[in-house]
């Protein structure tokens, strides 16, 4: 075999190579594996302080603490689904439980499971941990996309997809709605 053959073959195999390396490195739900973990650490250890030191909600705190973590739509219909909670106390009006978590439990912490894409879209597992044993189905799914090379959260699924916080709040403010114009009459 030629010199020139030799080099040819050795380039065109590390173009190959690096091409698949390449192709790994592209593949963004290690990331997003990362910052959904490194996120429901932080809020499962906020909502721990909040529960012992204060009255504050862990879900408000988000809010405000890691807005930019959270599409400008959830933030808003959550935003609204507060304010009327606040504005009806003692009648249930919004959620009644906590919609990062999933629960109205007090989990340990929350560990991410398989992340699968959805079109340009992530969902990521998360098993939520109580008295030391972790769920056998995952406790919540959490929905999120890229942007500008920031995770963001776009909506969080339960019970196998069946049940999601963006329908969920949409049927909140529905109702709520249609309370109000029946009351008005």
């Amino acid at each position: 075999m030629s010199k020139t053959l030799r080099v040819a073959l050795f380039l065109s195999l590390f173009a190959v190579t690096d091409g698949r390396y390449a192709a790994a490195a592209a593949d963004p739900s290690g990331d997003c594996a990362q910052f959904v973990q490194k996120f429901y650490d932080w809020y499962v250890a906020r909502e721990k302080q909040l529960r012992n030191n204060s009255h504050k909600d862990v879900m408000e705190v988000a809010m405000k603490e890691k807005r930019s973590a959270f599409t400008p739509e959830l933030i808003k219909a959550l935003q609204e689904d507060v304010a009327a909670a606040r504005k009806n106390p003692g009648e249930l009006v919004g959620l009644d439980f906590d919609p990062i978590l999933a629960s109205q439990e007090e989990p340990e912490k929350y560990e991410v499971g398989e992340v699968r894409a959805k079109g340009d879209h992530y969902l990521v597992d998360l098993f939520g941990y109580l008295e030391g044993k972790k769920d056998a189905k995952p406790t919540v799914v959490a929905e999120l996309v890229s942007k500008s090379g920031h995770w963001i959260f776009t909506n969080f699924h339960y019970e196998g997809d069946t049940s999601n916080l963006v329908d969920v709040l949409r049927q909140l403010k529905k109702d709520r709605e249609e309370t109000k114009k029946s009351g008005a009459r």
